[in-house]
Formats: structure tokens, sequence, C-alpha cells
């Protein structure tokens, strides 16, 4: 479609603020989700020839540094887009595009109401798996006691993380529901680290990570791996742990009273022959 430029230039300013790229920036996304449902409303105004409100879009963007900051666009009620691609840095030539309110499945309003119905939807599952996932998350941890579940690879993000999360959790599900209390009861008070089967170490995973987490890979053997734990041991470390939790909370603000700071941050490495 070389007679259609614009086509790369709507893409363009579509990725800029996908959902995809401000992982971890819950107030980014829902920023930008809010920005694109006004921008999908004014195009909705275009395409059906009614009169259009002028608007403000407020996104949230990635600076040179990666910081992110907030870009303003303004839609007036001229009915035109220019203000839309100028905002993100993009040469819009409004004769390139043709008639902008022609509905015909060519034009540059139609496909732009596409790609934005498109980020939206993405915006709403990627939303909805999280929910699932956390309420999943939660339930395990409460069922069986556990002091947290992880599962996050890094090179996954976005909806392909949460699916992937969903479908690892739900492995979890299965073996732990699969095995007797006497199964589970090593694990309780331990944090679990789920991995993605094809981002484990050649060697195998060491189930006691230097992290204090117990490592499984996320798939049909995580009950046998759990059986292959050394329980005795597992139970006596998470008891250690909460001991030292416990006691941490209550030194940490005596410590930071005497050495007249805000707060003290610790972190612990468990190390060979330190158990």
């Amino acid at each position: 479609r070389a007679g259609q430029p614009w086509r790369r230039k709507v893409r363009a300013v579509l990725l800029a603020v996908h959902p995809d790229r401000f992982q971890g920036r819950p107030e980014a996304r829902e920023a930008n989700a809010r920005a694109l449902s006004v921008l999908n409303d004014y195009l909705d105004r275009l395409s059906s020839g009614r009169p259009v409100v002028p608007c403000a879009l407020r996104f949230v963007v990635e600076g040179v540094s990666g910081e992110a900051r907030e870009l303003e666009v303004g839609l007036k009620a001229d009915r035109s887009l220019a203000p839309l691609f100028e905002s993100f840095g993009i040469e819009f030539d409004e004769e390139e595009a043709g008639a902008q309110a022609d509905a015909e499945p060519e034009s540059l309003i139609v496909f732009l109401q596409e790609q934005v119905a498109k980020a939206l939807e993405l915006q709403r599952e990627n939303e909805r798996l999280k929910g699932m996932n956390y309420s999943l998350q939660a339930s395990l941890e409460a069922e069986y006691g556990l002091e947290g579940v992880h599962a996050s690879e890094p090179g996954v993000t976005g909806l392909a993380e949460q699916r992937w999360v969903w479908e690892a959790l739900n492995h979890l599900s299965d073996a732990l529901g699969a095995l007797t209390p006497d199964q589970t009861r090593p694990l309780r008070g331990s944090q679990l680290q789920l991995h993605k089967p094809t981002h484990a170490p050649e060697e195998g995973l060491k189930a006691l990570g230097d992290d204090g987490r117990l490592h499984f890979v996320a798939n049909r053997s995580i009950a046998d791996q759990i059986l292959a734990v050394d329980g005795h041991r597992i139970e006596t470390l998470a008891k250690l742990e909460r001991y030292w939790r416990q006691r941490i909370a209550v030194l940490a603000p005596a410590a930071g009273r005497c050495l007249r700071v805000q707060g003290v941050v610790g972190d612990h490495i468990i190390a060979a022959g330190e158990e």
C-alpha cells in the first residue's frame, strides 16, 4: 500500500502509546487508555459526519532517556487530524490522506479507528487477565500458606506476559491440587518462583535459589519437582525466614532512630553453607 504513507504514520503514533510500552507503569497505561477512548469518540463523529467536539488528549510517552512524560494533543472542531500526528513529531499532509471523513474501507479515518480499537481491546484484555492472575495467585497463597508466588520472565511483557502467568499459575494450581496436605505442607511460608520452560537453565533449576525462593519450571512436572524438594530443610528455612522478618520489623525502626534516618532497608542472600 505504497500509495497510503499515512498507514505507517498511524502505526507510529499508536506504537508510541501502546500498552506494552508501559509495563509497570499503570498510571501511564490508564492515561493512554483514557486518551485513546476520547480519540475514538472523535473519530466516530468524523466517520459518521456528526459535528465534532474540540478535545484535549493527554497521552503519556517515553522521553529520550526512557522517562515518562505527558504529551497533550488538541483536536479542534475543524475536523483536522494533523495536530495528532504533529504532536508526535510526524509530518502530516492533509492531501496525502485524501478525504478524512470518507468512510471507505481504505480511508485514513477507518484505518485509524481500527488501530485505536485494537489498542483499547488489548488494554482491556490485559487488565482482565491481570485481575484473574491476581485472584488466582492470592487464592493459592491463602489455601497453601505460601508467603508468595512469583511468575514473570525477562523479555515477556504485556498481554503475552499475562497469558504466560495465567498458564503458569494454573500448572501450579493443578499440581498442588493433586498432592496430599502432607506433601504440600513443606511449602508453607515459602516463596515460589515459576519459570517458563524455555527460559530454565540447561543444567536445571536449583530448587532453593540464592534468593531464598523455591524455583520450579511451570509445566506439568511441577508436582514431581515439589516432591523432589527436601521438605524438612525447606520447612526449617521458612521458619528461620519468618523469625528474622519479625526481628527485623522490630529492630529496623530502632536502628533508624539511632542512625537518624527515615528508614533502614536490607536484603539477604542465602549462600552455600550458611543455611
